[in-house]
Order: structure tokens, then C-alpha cells, then sequence
């Protein structure tokens, strides 16, 4: 019997694991500023992790636009619990209670019995005025930033429709300035 000759045949790259200069970065980015992991982008792009760690190595400019994803999903990341902060918000707090409890049997004995039980809270940690104010501070600095006297020795200045307020005055004021702000930069951004 004749043995078959066996050749073995030199196999392409598979097309999407081809680098793509103008595409590949740009989907990088994007599924990581999304907050995917990278395992996850790597599914989505159809590379192995691998190819991802190794384009990450030689090519510069996917290293770039990955690092761009974390950062910018790290900032949006933290400008969400930012104004979380400034406006307030709810949240569920759980803990356990212990019970103690008797227990009389048919013989008539009594046992103490003890039960842990679950309890979730509703919990509102109201607004944060140092959260409002830097909020507002690095979104309009021309009129919320720091005011500094030269000729006063450096004392910062405080507006003065501001100073004469109750904090809860302070907090309601800052919270419709923070809420003005917020719907500025929301008709700038559309």
C-alpha cells in the first residue's frame, strides 16, 4: 500500500486577526471606554488575548488608543459618582440581626434558640456641598473658581450673595447653580 504523501500547507492569518491601523485602535477604544474587559474587546474584535498583549507591545498607536479607553472610561467613570454626589442618591445597605427566641417543646422544656437573620435598609446619602462646589469650580471657572485678592495677602473671596447664607441656604443655592450648570453643558454638548 502506497503511503500518502502528506504536504503541509502554510496557513494565512485568519482576516480579522490582520492588524488594521485605521480600524483596530478605534475599536479598542471604543469597547473600552464602554468599560469592557479586555477579554471581552478581544471576543468582540475576534483576536485572541494574545494578538491583543502583542499589538499592544509593537504597535504604538493601539497602545495609545487603549490607554485613551481606560482613561476615558475612568473619567466618565468618575464624573457619574461625582454629580451622584453632588445631587444626592439612594442605596441599600444590608446587615444581619441576631434573634433571640424560646421555644417550648410538647414535654414542656424551654429552649433557647437564636436566628440570624437579612435586613436590607433603604439608605439616601443626601447632597455634598464640597462635591457641588467642585463640581461647579471645573465646569465654569470664570464664575464659580477660586477668587483670589492679590492686594489682600492672598485671602480667597467669597461672593458675597453667598456669604450671608444658612449652610442649608448655601446647599439649596449650590444645588440650583449645579443643576443650571448641568443643563449648560448639556445644550453645549448636543
Amino acid at each position: 500500500m502506497a503511503k500518502k504523501k502528506v504536504t503541509s500547507k502554510k496557513t494565512e492569518p485568519v482576516a480579522h486577526e490582520k492588524y488594521c491601523d485605521k480600524v483596530m485602535p478605534s475599536q479598542a477604544t471604543k469597547f473600552l471606554k464602554l468599560g469592557w474587559s479586555v477579554k471581552d474587546a478581544c471576543d468582540a474584535m475576534g483576536i485572541s488575548y494574545r494578538t491583543w498583549m502583542r499589538w499592544r507591545k509593537e504597535k504604538p498607536e493601539f497602545r495609545q488608543a487603549v490607554l485613551k479607553g481606560e482613561r476615558e472610561f475612568a473619567t466618565e467613570k468618575i464624573e457619574r459618582k461625582l454629580i451622584d454626589r453632588c445631587l444626592g442618591y439612594d442605596y441599600e445597605e444590608e446587615h444581619s440581626e441576631t434573634i433571640d427566641d424560646q421555644v417550648v417543646t410538647k414535654t414542656g422544656e424551654v429552649i433557647d434558640t437564636t436566628k440570624t437573620k437579612k435586613v436590607t435598609k433603604k439608605m439616601h446619602c443626601p447632597p455634598d456641598v464640597p462635591a457641588m462646589r467642585l463640581y461647579l469650580q471645573s465646569r465654569m471657572p470664570d464664575v464659580y473658581g477660586n477668587k483670589v485678592d492679590i492686594t489682600s495677602g492672598g485671602k480667597q473671596l467669597i461672593r458675597d450673595d453667598i456669604i450671608d447664607l444658612t449652610p442649608a441656604e448655601r446647599a439649596k443655592r449650590l444645588t440650583e447653580m449645579l443643576q443650571m450648570a448641568t443643563q449648560i453643558g448639556e445644550e453645549s454638548t448636543e
